[in-house]
């Protein structure tokens, strides 16, 4: 339930781009690493439209985002200045495209268990988008047990990357860690437990440990 700032940011950006307003990027920072919700992100454009046109549309979408991410996430805001004079900025066309990249990229929960209520089994998070001397870049966190279904977020991102000009790839992958419902290891530690007087509390978490690694090797 919890709002992402690159998200977020990006949506509103594409909506001055939607309103044929002048966006042209110099840089961008949001997030801190890729795996964790990006709380802030910070963005610097030249734009020949007046500000308070900019503005007006800057509260109309984070008013919306607000409204939809309501008490999961209060306190949402996003707020519009003067910068200094810039030297250098992307042309329209490439703030366009990197805006509707932004916008278009998956983010956030995909899918939920068949087998295990309440239990998240897909996602991905954009943890962390830099522009900087003209080069951006944006990093994932790409989360599921099934290796069919991480491929075939890998293979989403990079057909989205490859039709506005970007190019995806890789950097470190390892195995996810599935539920078993039959795990020998678990009963035995179930039957320890028990001659001590202790019952095995059973608890799926959505998250990535290095018993993954171990599984995979195995």
């Amino acid at each position: 339930g919890l709002g992402s700032a690159n998200h977020i940011f990006f949506r509103i950006l594409y909506a001055l781009v939607r309103q044929g307003m002048d966006v042209r990027l110099a840089s961008l920072s949001g997030g801190l690493k890729e795996n964790a919700i990006a709380r802030e992100c910070e963005c610097i454009f030249a734009s020949a439209t007046p500000i308070a046109a900019l503005e007006q549309a800057v509260e109309e979408t984070c008013h919306a985002v607000a409204t939809e991410l309501g008490l999961a996430d209060a306190g949402m805001k996003a707020a519009l200045s003067l910068a200094p004079q810039l030297q250098s900025a992307l042309d329209a066309p490439s703030s366009q495209r990197l805006i509707r990249l932004g916008f278009l990229l998956p983010n956030g929960l995909q899918c939920m268990s068949p087998n295990i209520p309440d239990l998240p089994i897909v996602s991905l998070n954009l943890g962390r988008v830099t522009l900087e001397g003209g080069h951006a870049g944006f990093l994932f966190s790409v989360r599921s047990p099934m290796d069919s279904a991480r491929k075939e977020l890998y293979e989403r991102i990079a057909g989205i990357a490859e039709l506005l000009g970007a190019s995806a790839a890789i950097s470190n992958d390892y195995p996810g860690w599935a539920y078993e419902k039959d795990s020998p290891i678990r009963e035995a530690l179930r039957a320890v437990l028990h001659r001590h007087g202790l019952e095995l509390e059973e608890i799926a978490t959505h998250g990535g440990l290095e018993t993954g690694v171990f599984k995979g090797k195995i």
